[in-house]
């Protein structure tokens, strides 16, 4: 009896399922770039900032030793104006030069004081436009937080995708072995089949050959037949012939006379 069972490729339900996991796994992968990324960005604006600190630290440190001078320099401004108060009578000529010196140094004081000044507003503008970095990159860690949740969640999603997938490939694969092993069961049908037609065939063979031998035996007893039939024949026209000169001869006897009788 020929398999009913169509045969069906082995591979025709890993195709889908084997594409749709590549699909997801590269989804994954790409996900878990853009994570990588926000979390090197998150991690630079963090470095930033500490360097922002640090600069506002030292800044502040120099504002600190620069109100010291200048608390320093007005303390020794005003003992120079004690100590010329006190030596005004005897020591003119060295009070003027001291309180020249002391107004050179005073100049120089207030000069640097300038600068400093000058310096602390440029210090302000970089705090402020730290501050300012600072906010914008604390919005954007935010963001990138956001960011990040979403992608964990995406991530979450995929991941159980990825397990429902994975349950959908194991119970193919189940199907795919069942199936496999009716195809096998098939085959082995299949191959019993092809046995017992080769026995068939040696048998039709051997029946044809001995068909073929009794045409043989038949075409040399129709010959023997057909050769026996010209020789009834030729015996048939022989016995006509002899029955032609037997009756000749009873016609000779016939009118031939007849003895005396004794």
């Amino acid at each position: 009896m020929p398999c009913s069972a169509p045969c069906i490729p082995r591979n025709w339900i890993h195709l889908p399922c084997a594409h749709s996991a590549a699909m997801s796994k590269a989804r994954v992968d790409d996900v878990e770039g853009g994570a990588a990324h926000a979390h090197a960005r998150l991690d630079s604006a963090v470095r930033d900032i500490r360097c922002h600190a640090e600069g506002l630290g030292t800044c502040n440190s120099s504002t600190a030793r620069l109100g010291e001078r200048l608390a320093a320099a007005e303390a020794r401004a005003q003992h120079l104006a004690a100590l010329h108060d006190g030596t005004a009578a005897g020591l003119r000529d060295l009070a003027e030069v001291t309180v020249r010196q002391a107004l050179g140094r005073a100049e120089e004081d207030r000069a640097l004081l300038r600068g400093v000044d000058a310096r602390a507003a440029e210090l302000e503008a970089r705090c402020a436009e730290a501050d300012g970095l600072t906010t914008r990159l604390a919005a954007e860690g935010r963001g990138a937080a956001a960011d990040l949740r979403a992608v964990q969640a995406r991530i979450d999603e995929l991941d159980e995708a990825a397990h429902l997938l994975r349950d959908d490939l194991a119970r193919e694969r189940s199907r795919s072995e069942a199936d496999r092993a009716e195809l096998q069961d098939a085959g082995r049908s299949v191959g019993s089949l092809q046995d017992e037609v080769r026995t068939v065939n040696a048998a039709l063979r051997r029946a044809q050959e001995e068909v073929a031998g009794v045409r043989r035996d038949g075409r040399q007893q129709a010959e023997q037949l057909r050769a026996l039939a010209d020789d009834l024949a030729g015996i048939s026209h022989g016995l006509q012939l002899t029955d032609g000169e037997v009756c000749g001869l009873q016609a000779l006897l016939k009118g031939l006379p007849s003895g005396p009788r004794r």
